[in-house]
This record gives structure tokens, C-alpha cells and sequence, in this order.
């Protein structure tokens, strides 16, 4: 096998303006325009609407687990339950969906002591209600409903999101597969603009998949139908329709600090720091079961980052920057992730792979890190996606199966970058001198700041290396204990999507 060594030099240009540059950060589900990028997909004004399927989402021996609708019984308890999601036996998934939307549209940021948490993200998101006078979709009429959505996509129709509840997990084969439903817990895909003239999305198709919520007990006659391990809580499967979400909105997968893993990506070490968007479902101990189902500051920066709000735009500052090989040539696909020296590193950190707004194999080693608080010490490390992620359709941007990056043991974790000519690894964003007065007045702003930083310096060398690699798939897969052999889970991820679509609308992943 082939290597290429490079030592591996970071630039980093300024500290400026979240937005004042029009800069992205955070993972873009697909780049636009397709062929040179740049700019992520998004949906126009932020504006989203949604539809459902009017069947359940999952059953036990003919008897309903997961009703879609609220039935009639519990509507008022429903009401009044904070999260319905915990009790989705009795709210039903629409109700759920509804409430995990929300979650996204209204997460929140803050960034000074003397400033009240406030809405990050400028997202619209309103429930249009139960297709076609309450239809069931199913395994028999999906096609009929999937080639009306992608007919209208054909003609830019813009169309609301329509979420499929999978009762028995034959919609999920139909796409993925035999046998594929036993391991992909849902499947997205995001519609867009076919002649290609705007970077908005058109619609989308989400697919969630109720085998794995449907009260069958382990190892038993009865749960045949998938791996008999493979039963989740409430929480974890909300967990991935909460990704899945992420995903209809435009984001990509995300990875931060690979200690958060530990020794593979499949590890639990720091739960705090496993984003929502983080590729796969991950077995967490009881106690942090809901790790990756409350949002990251990573997953709610990379939103906002996506449809600013005002606030977003006016308390923040950026951080970008360049990363080149020895020989000046820009180094894409490598995880640039910024944290908070003042508080958790895993809990405050921010990540965006290199180039990964332009297409794979890209001579762009550019990153931008929103989000940035003004007065904290930040440290700056870049890191190797996991090598799974690279080579996976299902993985991570900018890779696609085929572009060869970093190994995991290539770049030293914990290396800094020295910023803004510091002798030292950290940074602050500091407008208009505030940084010196306690607390922050509350009028601030950090609108147009701009440091400028001096060339960092070099870092241990970096090795790229040719790898035979498969095809990206669209979907959220089980991992850690839930997971088969990975044996078993690269070809359900390398088949994972709208198969009818994929040669003509997809040049991305999910």
C-alpha cells in the first residue's frame, strides 16, 4: 500500500464576525452549487413544514406499542406531559416528532453572565397535519407516495417534510435491502432543487424505523424480526429521530474530541461529548442513556450557524482558518474543534472538518468555528475523523467512500495551534476591549470584530494512505452494544437509501 507523508501546518487568518464574512460552520448535508460548493443547502427563510403517515409506529403481535396519533384516551394527559417522547406508548410518535422539531427550532445559546439564554437558531417549523385523510403509509403504497414526492422535487415544487412511520421494517428493506431493517434505525433524504439554481431544499422523505421499540424481549422466538439485542428505550430511539431531524433540517454528521470515544468510535468515555449529529447511536451506561438525546452545543452552533438569529449574529465571534500540508497545499478532511478552556471541553466545544463544503478530493483545507463566546480562553486542536466515518457513505463530510484522509493515528489528539501570535495555546475574542470589565455590559456587541492572527506553528507529520473504501449510505445506525460485528454493519450503511434516487439525486451522503 502506498503512503505519502506531509508535515501537517495550520493557518489561522482572524477572529471575526460570526456572519460578517457570510461564513458556515458546522457540517452541511449537502454542498451548493454540487460540483464546486462553498455554500450549504438549506431551507428558504428557515421556514420548514411536515407531514406524517397516520399508521403506528411500531406493534407487538398485533397489538399497537407506538400508536402515531394520540389516541383519543390520552389527549389531555398528553397535554400536560413535559416530554411526550418518554411516553410515546400513550402520546403517540406524531406528538413526539412534534416535540423533537421543537427541540431543534428552539434550542438556545449564551454567551455572557449577564445575558439570559436565547434562541440560536431563526427556524419556522410548522406541522401541516396527516397525509391524505389520515393514510397509513406502508410497504404496499410507499412507492406510489415517494415517487409523488420526488415527482414534485422534479418540478421545484416545494413540498413539506413527509415522516414514515415503519411498523414492521419493510420500508426500510424495500430501500436499504434484505435483512437491513434488523440494523438502521431510520433513513432521511432531503429533496432539493433539481435543475440546481438555488441552494434550497425542496422537501424531504424520513423514514423511522418501529422494530426497534416494539416490546419484544431479547433472545426469544419472538423477536426474530430483528437482532434480538436490538431493542431500545424510548429515549434512545428518540435520540435517533432527533438526529434524523437534524438531518431533514441540513446538517451533517459531526464528530467532536475523540476522547469523548476513547480507544474507537463506538467508545463512551466522556458521554458529554458525543454530539446528536455524531454518526451512530451509541450504547450509553444508564445514567447518561440520554446523552445524544439533549442537544450539543456543536449540534445547536452548527444550526445557527445554518439560520442565524440576530443574537447569533451580534454576541459572537468566529474563529477561522486555513490547514496546509508542509508543501503549502491545502489539507481538507481533517476535524478542526475548538473548546473552552473556562468550562467543560466536552460539553463547550465546536468542530468542522476541513474543506468540507467543497467537494471530496478538494485542494480546501478551510474552517470556520462559530459560536465563539467573548472573554473565553479557547484551545484549538484538529484530530483524524475516525477512519469508519471516512469510509463510509454514511460517514462524515467531506469524505465519500473514496477520498483518502488522515489515519486515526496519524494526527497527535491534543495538539494546539498558536493563535493570534500568543505564546500559547489558547485564544480570546475580545470586542471592543470588554474582556477587562466585570461583569459584560449587557449592550454589548461583537459585531465586526477582527484580530489578526499571526501564522501557527507546525505539527507532528500527518500520513495519507490508499484504502479500498464502499459507497455512503442516508441513516442512523446502531453502535457500541447495540451493534453486530462492524462485519455486518459496513454493508447495511453501504446500501442505506432511496436506491431509486441515489444515482440521480444524491453525489452526497447523509
Amino acid at each position: 500500500m502506498a503512503t505519502k507523508k506531509h508535515a501537517l501546518t495550520a493557518l489561522i487568518f482572524a477572529f471575526c464576525l460570526s456572519f460578517g464574512l457570510n461564513a458556515f460552520a458546522g457540517g452541511a448535508f449537502y454542498i451548493y452549487p454540487q460540483d464546486t460548493g462553498g455554500s450549504p443547502y438549506k431551507w428558504d427563510g428557515g421556514n420548514i413544514h411536515w407531514r406524517s403517515d397516520a399508521g403506528n409506529l411500531s406493534s407487538n403481535n398485533g397489538t399497537v406499542k407506538i400508536p402515531g396519533p394520540t389516541p383519543d384516551i390520552y389527549k389531555s394527559l398528553c397535554k400536560t406531559i413535559a416530554d411526550p417522547c418518554a411516553q410515546m406508548d400513550k402520546c403517540g410518535a406524531i406528538m413526539c416528532v412534534d416535540f423533537l422539531f421543537k427541540r431543534w427550532a428552539t434550542a438556545q445559546l449564551v454567551t455572557a453572565a449577564t445575558d439570559s439564554p436565547v434562541k440560536a437558531a431563526q427556524i419556522n417549523v410548522t406541522y401541516d397535519g396527516m397525509i391524505d385523510g389520515n393514510t397509513d403509509i406502508n410497504a404496499e403504497n410507499y412507492s406510489t407516495y415517494k415517487d409523488q414526492y420526488n415527482g414534485l422535487a422534479e418540478k421545484g415544487t416545494i413540498t413539506p417534510i413527509l415522516v414514515i412511520f415503519d411498523e414492521d421494517g419493510s420500508i426500510i428493506e424495500a430501500e436499504a435491502g434484505p435483512n437491513q431493517e434488523k440494523y438502521l434505525l431510520g433513513l432521511t433524504d432531503p429533496l432539493r432543487d433539481p435543475t440546481l439554481k438555488t441552494g434550497f431544499y425542496t422537501g424531504g422523505i424520513m423514514i423511522f424505523n418501529g422494530l426497534f421499540i416494539n416490546g419484544k424481549l431479547p433472545n426469544t422466538s419472538d423477536s426474530n424480526d430483528r437482532e434480538p439485542s436490538l431493542e431500545v428505550s424510548n429515549v434512545k430511539f428518540a435520540s435517533s429521530m432527533l438526529h434524523e431531524i437534524g438531518h431533514a433540517m441540513g446538517l451533517d454528521h459531526s464528530q467532536g474530541l475523540r476522547a469523548a470515544n476513547g480507544s474507537s468510535e463506538t467508545g463512551t468515555d466522556n458521554p458529554d461529548g458525543i454530539p446528536t449529529m455524531y454518526p451512530q447511536l451509541l450504547n450509553f451506561d444508564s445514567t447518561h442513556e440520554g446523552a445524544q438525546y439533549d442537544l450539543h452545543t456543536d449540534d445547536i452552533v452548527a444550526l445557527a450557524s445554518l439560520y442565524p438569529t440576530d443574537y447569533f449574529i451580534n454576541k459572537f465571534c468566529t474563529i477561522r482558518g486555513e490547514l496546509q500540508h508542509s508543501n503549502k497545499d491545502p489539507y481538507q478532511g481533517v476535524n478542526v474543534i475548538t473548546y473552552s478552556t473556562d468550562d467543560d471541553k466536552f460539553m463547550d466545544s465546536r468542530s468542522f472538518v476541513s474543506g468540507s463544503i467543497y467537494p471530496p478530493s478538494t485542494k480546501n483545507g478551510q474552517y470556520v468555528l462559530n459560536g465563539i463566546v467573548p472573554c473565553k480562553k479557547y484551545t484549538i486542536v484538529y484530530e483524524a475523523v475516525w477512519k469508519n466515518y471516512q469510509q463510509w457513505r454514511g460517514g462524515i463530510n467531506p469524505y465519500d467512500g473514496n477520498m483518502i484522509g488522515p489515519d486515526e493515528n496519524d494526527i497527535t489528539s491534543g495538539v494546539t495551534i498558536t493563535v493570534g501570535g500568543y505564546a500559547s495555546d489558547t485564544a480570546i475574542c475580545n470586542p471592543n476591549n470588554l474582556c477587562d470589565t466585570t461583569p459584560i455590559p449587557a449592550t454589548y456587541s461583537a459585531k465586526g470584530q477582527v484580530i489578526n492572527a499571526d501564522p501557527a506553528s507546525s505539527v507532528p507529520e500527518a500520513t495519507d494512505s490508499a484504502s479500498d473504501t464502499g459507497k455512503k449510505g442516508w441513516c442512523m445506525s446502531i453502535a457500541g452494544g447495540f451493534s453486530p460485528i462492524w462485519g455486518l454493519i459496513v454493508p447495511a450503511l453501504a446500501i442505506c437509501g432511496f436506491a431509486a434516487r441515489s444515482a440521480k439525486q444524491r453525489k452526497k451522503k447523509a
